[in-house]
């Protein structure tokens, strides 16, 4: 299979999953303006959102899961070009790794917050190393946001700064 014939198929993945990002996008918006807005701790930064807790959830989590797959599609097509160098190659495997841990990252830590009793919990972790994470509720104490945020540096070593919480009531 030529280079173009697997770009080709690596955009066209692309742009699929840039479909369904906007159809979630469009019903979402569809919402009635009556619907109470999100509101968030004094610590976090608002959410600009007026999707009710368990839509807002699971389009974050498809939005997510959408660029990464896009992400290894694109690395996936480097490993399989017979014309990429070997440190291209190398580039795309870690690449498809460190995805991999954050993933995992990710995963396991909303369900230790999950454990505190929150319903929903999302956690985003960047590659810059910065994370974010929202709950289900309409707002928490600073001790709550505190011991969230304790037992992420706990399970991750990311560093408090660069740490935020964020509450989400649907």
């Amino acid at each position: 299979m030529s280079v173009k014939v697997k770009r080709i198929i690596a955009l066209g993945v692309c742009v699929c999953l840039l479909g369904v990002a906007v159809v979630q996008n469009v019903r979402s918006n569809k919402k009635s303006e009556s619907e109470p807005k999100p509101t968030a701790v004094a610590n976090a930064k608002p959410l600009d959102t007026e999707n009710s807790a368990d839509e807002f959830f699971a389009q974050a989590r498809l939005e997510r899961e959408s660029v990464r797959a896009e992400a290894e599609a694109l690395c996936a097509a480097v490993i399989a070009d017979s014309e990429s160098t070997a440190e291209e190659i190398s580039q795309a495997n870690a690449k498809v790794e460190a995805l991999r841990v954050i993933a995992e990252t990710e995963s396991n830590l909303e369900s230790l917050i999950a454990g505190r009793g929150y319903q929903q919990v999302l956690v985003e972790l960047t590659d810059d190393g910065q994370l974010e994470i929202t709950v289900s509720e309409a707002e928490i104490d600073e001790a709550e946001a505190t011991a969230i945020a304790t037992a992420a540096y706990e399970s991750t070593g990311i560093s408090i700064d660069n740490l935020c919480v964020k509450c989400f009531n649907g």
